[in-house]
């Protein structure tokens, strides 16, 4: 795999995504250990996550930190949203061929069924009998296709 700008900048917010917290929790960390908050600031960022094991030992005794449901929430929150975040940029990087058409990226369904079809498209779906991509609905247009306002004003005239 070349190593694109594209793939570049994906790879940087992936790991910026990691770091940038990691460097927050390092600074607490640091304090709690009576060390300057640039030290473990310096170790979350530039080793994500596993910098924050070097003030481990460090931590002075105190009652265990107890977790519920609500902080598990928002951690999952957290991880759920990262991931996201690293799935679309991590496509977004490997958009490349004929998906660009002179500069503007090109999307198109594939599929476009009208309102009718709806209960046909979900037994095509259910039964995985639909064409690999999206499927598009027909909501008060006459026909696939049209482009502007006005062209679907004049193609329900028709009709």
């Amino acid at each position: 795999m070349e190593l694109t700008p594209e793939l570049f900048i994906a790879l940087l917010i992936f790991f910026l995504v990691a770091a940038v917290p990691s460097a927050a929790s390092g600074a607490a960390l640091a304090r709690r250990a009576h060390r300057p908050a640039w030290h473990g600031m310096l170790a979350g960022f530039f080793l994500p996550w596993i910098g924050l094991l070097f003030f481990a030992g460090d931590q002075p005794p105190g009652r265990r930190y107890q977790t519920g449901p609500a902080q598990y929430a928002m951690v999952m929150l957290f991880v759920a949203a990262a991931m996201t975040m690293i799935s679309t940029f991590l496509t977004w990087a490997e958009l490349t061929g004929d998906v660009f058409d002179g500069g503007e990226l090109f999307v198109a369904p594939s599929e476009v069924l009208p309102w009718a079809e709806i209960p046909a498209a979900h037994m095509k779906m259910r039964r995985n009998e639909h064409k690999p991509g999206n499927m598009a609905v027909l909501v008060q247009s006459p026909r696939n296709g049209l482009r502007t306002c006005e062209d679907a004003l004049e193609a329900g005239r028709r009709n």
